[in-house]
C-alpha cells in the first residue's frame, strides 16, 4: 500500500514559494503465502529444489514424510505449513521546502526532510517444524524489531545573471545527515500451547531455563558537506563547470573526518563556429571534456575504534559468573575516504536534421585508497582484521550510443536507440606503508557441501577472474583430468595434490565474469494510431560459474540431480562416478553471452471529441518474452554482480519470471 500528498503555494508575488510532500508506504509478508514465504525463510526454496521428486509428502498415517536423520534435507512442504509468521515494512517520508527569490536570478532554498523506517518480523515454528522435531522442543518463536531514522537539512543559495553572450551561475550550499539506526531480537521455546504462536514469548520454557535469548543494538553516523559550483557560458559555444565539495562524516579516523571532492568539465559546441556555418547537414556537434574526484563511506560506524563485545563469562568471586569483554574490532585513527579520481572525453553529434546522432565517452577512473577489511596478524593486534585504506584499482573503458530515425512518414515512422560499453579493471595494488598483505586474495566461497573460492583477486589482474582446478576431461575412473599449468602435463584427480594453497600448479585462472560488452537496443514504431516499443538487451565476452551444475550434476550427492548427471561432461562418453568428490572446477564454467528481449508493448490510441479527456491509450505488455543463449543455467542475465562473486550463479536462484500486462492510459 502507498499514499502520497504534495501541497505547493506561492504567496508574497511569487517571492517565496513553500511546498510540503508525505509519502506513506506499508508492505506485509505472509508466512503462509508461498508467493511470500522466500522473505521469510529462503531455505524452503531450497529444500524443494534438492527433494527427491518420487518422495511422498505424507506418510500413511498423515504425518509428513521426514527423516530427520538427514542433514540439510527435510521436507519442503511441512516447512512451509509448520512455519507462522509475518513481515511487516512500514516507511514514512516527509519533506518541506522553502525557496526565496527576493530578486531575478537569486534564490535561496531551503530543503529539510526526514524518513522513518520500521521492520517487525515474527516467526513461529511449530513442534513439527523439523529443527523442532530433531531438538523435541514444543514450538520455537521470535521476534525481530528495527528501526531507522534518516534527518537531512540542505541549505543552497544560487545566483544566476545573463548579460550579452555571457551567462554565469554561481551556487554555494551546506548539507547535514543524521542517521540514526536500533532493533530489538528475542526468542524463546518450548511453549505450554501454540495458540499465541510468536505473540507470548515470555510463556516458554526455555526463558527460565536460561536458554532463551535476547540482544538489541543501537548506532548512529553523521556526515556534514560544504559546497560550492561556478558555471560559465559564452554564446552557446564554451561552457566551463568547477565545483568542490567539502564533506567529513563521524565513522572515519579522528584526523581523516574529512576529504576535499573537486570537479571541472569543459565543453565546446563546435557546430556554432561560425567557421562551421556552411554545413547544413550538421546540427550539433560538441566535445567535453571532464575530471571529478568522489568519495565512498564505510558501511558500519564506530569502525574506527576499539569497541568490545560482551562474550564467554568467566569464573569469579566465589562461585559468581561475571560475563567477559573481548574485542571486536582494532583501532584505526587513520581510516579515511576512499577516493575514485575519473577523467573522461566525449563527443555529442547530430546531423541531417536529427535523424542520425549519438555519443562517445571515453573515461579511466583510479580508485585509491579503498576500504578494505585488511587481514592483521594477533599479537601485536588484538583482532584478527582492520578496516583500513590500503588498495588501488584501476578502471578504463568506453560508451557509444547512437540514436537514429531510420524512417518517417505522415503515418509511418521508426526510431532506433543503440547502446554500447566496454571496461576493463585492474587491481594495481593491495598494500601500503603500514598494512602490507599478499598479492593476492580468495573470494567467492560457496556455501555447504562445497568448500572453496571460486575467484582471486590479483595484483595486477582483473578482480573478475576465475580461479579454481582447471579440468579437461574425464579418465576412464570417473574422476577429473586436471590440468598442470606449469608442466603442461594432465593428472588424474588426487585430493591430497589438489587442495588449494599459493601455488599450486593445478589451479589456474580460467575466464572472467564480468562481461566484456553490455548492449541495448531499443524499437520504437508507429503507424496512425498504433505504437510498438521493443527493448532487447545482450552482454557478451563473459563466464558464468554454474553452480547448480556443481552441486547437483556430481552423482555423490544423495540429493535431487540434475538430469545432465546421465552425461559425459566432455562429451567423449567417460562419466563421473561417485568416487569423485564435490569441487570447484572449470568444467562448470560457461560461456554466458546472451540477447534478451526484455520488454514489447503494443498499444493503440483512441482519440475522442470530448470535453472530459483528451484521448485513451489501451496496451499490451510482455516483459522477458525470450532469452537466446548457450548456457544451460535458468537465466544468464544476473542481477547482482556481488564483489568477489563475478560471474557466479547461485544454487538456488529463483526462476526468472515472464510477466504480460494489460492497460489503459487516459488523458484528460
Amino acid at each position: 500500500m502507498k499514499m502520497k500528498m504534495n501541497v505547493a503555494h506561492w504567496f508574497l508575488n511569487d517571492m517565496v514559494k513553500v511546498s510540503f510532500d508525505l509519502q506513506k508506504s506499508l508492505h506485509k509478508n505472509s508466512a503462509n503465502n508461498a508467493s511470500d514465504v522466500h522473505t521469510l525463510n529462503t531455505n524452503i526454496w531450497h529444500q524443494a529444489i534438492i527433494r527427491n521428486p518420487t518422495a511422498p509428502v505424507y506418510n500413511a498415517d498423515g504425518s509428513y514424510n521426514e527423516n530427520l536423520g538427514a542433514s540439510y534435507y527435510y521436507n519442503p512442504v511441512e516447512m512451509l505449513h509448520e512455519m507462522k509468521g509475518n513481515d511487516r515494512y512500514e516507511q514514512t517520508r516527509l519533506t518541506g521546502n522553502i525557496a526565496f527569490e527576493p530578486i531575478d536570478g537569486w534564490t535561496t532554498n531551503l530543503m529539510l526532510s526526514t524518513v522513518r523506517s520500521n521492520d517487525h518480523t515474527t516467526t513461529y515454528y511449530t513442534r513439527d517444524y523439523y529443527s523442532s522435531a530433531i531438538s523435541s522442543y514444543k514450538g520455537q518463536a521470535s521476534q525481530n524489531l528495527g528501526t531507522s531514522q534518516s534527518d537531512n537539512l540542505e541549505l543552497t543559495s544560487t545566483y544566476k545573471h545573463q548579460w550579452g553572450d555571457h551567462r554565469f551561475e554561481v551556487l554555494a550550499g551546506y548539507s547535514y545527515q543524521y542517521n540514526e539506526y536500533d532493533g530489538f531480537y528475542a526468542y524463546n521455546r518450548d511453549f505450554p500451547t501454540e495458540f499465541f504462536k510468536a505473540n507470548n514469548l515470555g510463556s516458554g520454557l526455555a526463558i527460565r531455563e536460561g536458554e532463551a535469548s535476547m540482544s538489541s543494538y543501537k548506532n548512529d553516523n553523521k556526515l556534514i558537506g560544504f559546497f560550492g559550483r561556478v558555471s560559465y557560458g559564452y554564446a552557446n559555444k564554451y561552457n566551463v563547470l568547477l565545483s568542490m565539495r567539502h564533506e567529513g562524516s563521524s565513522k572515519f579516523g579522528a584526523d581523516h573526518k574529512w576529504g576535499n571532492f573537486p570537479s571541472a568539465s569543459l565543453g565546446w559546441t563546435i557546430s556554432n563556429e561560425d567557421f562551421m556555418s556552411g554545413f547544413d547537414w550538421l546540427n550539433n556537434l560538441k566535445l567535453r571534456a571532464g575530471f571529478g574526484v568522489t568519495g565512498v563511506i564505510p558501511g558500519s560506524s564506530y569502525i574506527s575504534l576499539t569497541r568490545y563485545n560482551y562474550g564467554g563469562s568467566y569464573y569469579y568471586d566465589h562461585g559468581k559468573w561475571v560475563p567477559g569483554l573481548e574485542v571486536a574490532s582494532n583501532p584505526n585513527p587513520d581510516l579515511g575516504w576512499e577516493k575514485s579520481t575519473e577523467y573522461n572525453i566525449g563527443l555529442d553529434f547530430s546531423v541531417l536534421d536529427d535523424r542520425l546522432g549519438g555519443s562517445i565517452d571515453v573515461y579511466r577512473k583510479t580508485t585509491s585508497d579503498m576500504l578494505y577489511d585488511f587481514r592483521v596478524p594477533t599479537p601485536p593486534n588484538l583482532y584478527g582484521s582492520t578496516m583500513a585504506n590500503v588498495g588501488k584499482m584501476r578502471n578504463q573503458g568506453i560508451e557509444i550510443s547512437i540514436n537514429a530515425v531510420p524512417v518517417r512518414m505522415k503515418d509511418f515512422e521508426w526510431s532506433t536507440v543503440l547502446t554500447a560499453s566496454h571496461n576493463s579493471n585492474k587491481l594495481v595494488s593491495l598494500s601500503n606503508d603500514l598494512y602490507k598483505s599478499e598479492n593476492y586474495y580468495d573470494l567467492g566461497y560457496l556455501d555447504e557441501p562445497i568448500t572453496g573460492p571460486t575467484h582471486r583477486m590479483e595484483v595486477g589482474q582483473p578482480v573478475d577472474r576465475f580461479y579454481m582446478l582447471h579440468t579437461v576431461g574425464v579418465t576412464e575412473n570417473g574422476l577429473w583430468l586436471v590440468h598442470n599449468r606449469e608442466t603442461g602435463e594432465d593428472l588424474e584427480y588426487d585430493r591430497s595434490k589438489m587442495s588449494l594453497s599459493a601455488d599450486n600448479p593445478y589451479y589456474d585462472y580460467v575466464g572472467h565474469g564480468l562481461p566484456n560488452w553490455y548492449l541495448g537496443w531499443n524499437n520504437s514504431l508507429r503507424y496512425k494510431n498504433w505504437d510498438l516499443n521493443m527493448q532487447f538487451t545482450s552482454q557478451l565476452g563473459f563466464q558464468i560459474f554454474n553452480e547448480s551444475r556443481a552441486y547437483y550434476e556430481v552423482p555423490i550427492q544423495t540429493f535431487n540431480q540434475l538430469k545432465s548427471v546421465q552425461k559425459a561432461p566432455y562429451g567423449d562418453g567417460n562419466k563421473l562416478s561417485k568416487s569423485q568428490r564435490l569441487e570447484i572446477v572449470s568444467a562448470h564454467l560457461e560461456d554466458g553471452d546472451f540477447l534478451k528481449l526484455t520488454n514489447v508493448t503494443l498499444g493503440y490510441t483512441f482519440n475522442f471529441k470530448s470535453n472530459f479527456f483528451k484521448n485513451l491509450r489501451a496496451y499490451i505488455s510482455a516483459d522477458n518474452l525470450f532469452t537466446i543463449t548457450g548456457y544451460t543455467g535458468v537465466d544468464p542475465e544476473l542481477a547482482n554482480y556481488e564483489f568477489g562473486y563475478f560471474g557466479n550463479d547461485y544454487r538456488d536462484k529463483y526462476p526468472s519470471i515472464r510477466s504480460f500486462t494489460l492497460g489503459v492510459t487516459v488523458n484528460f
